[in-house]
């Protein structure tokens, strides 16, 4: 979240980044987010954004892993501890200045609202 406006960053072995951005700021007040990934064929990835149950972004990310990673990373939720994702826009530690009442990952779960 910058400027209000949600946004999902991938970044492929700090060579290539792909930002997908949510195509109005959100307005104030409690929302649900929801970012869905889906594999696509080869080593790319679709990455969609919804709020509140609408679909605000979409993009595809030309260069996914292909394996699990990190040793240095933590998987970390409302901060970034680590080595901030997008180097350009923020710098780590990084803190949602904001409240997060609940966080939820389902693997494998289909896309969509």
């Amino acid at each position: 979240m910058k400027n209000d406006v949600l946004a999902y960053t991938y970044n492929y072995y700090d060579e290539q980044y792909t930002t997908i951005r949510a195509s109005k700021p959100l307005s104030a007040g409690k929302h649900e987010i929801k970012c869905t990934y889906q594999k696509q064929d080869g080593n790319t990835g679709k990455v969609t954004l919804y709020v509140d149950g609408a679909q605000v972004g979409q993009g595809t990310i030309d260069k996914v892993v292909l394996a699990k990673y990190s040793i240095s990373e933590p998987f970390d939720v409302g901060v970034d501890n680590g080595g901030s994702v997008a180097r350009k826009e923020y710098t780590s530690p990084f803190r949602f200045s904001d409240t997060l009442d609940w966080v939820r990952f389902d693997m494998g779960a289909a896309a969509g609202p």
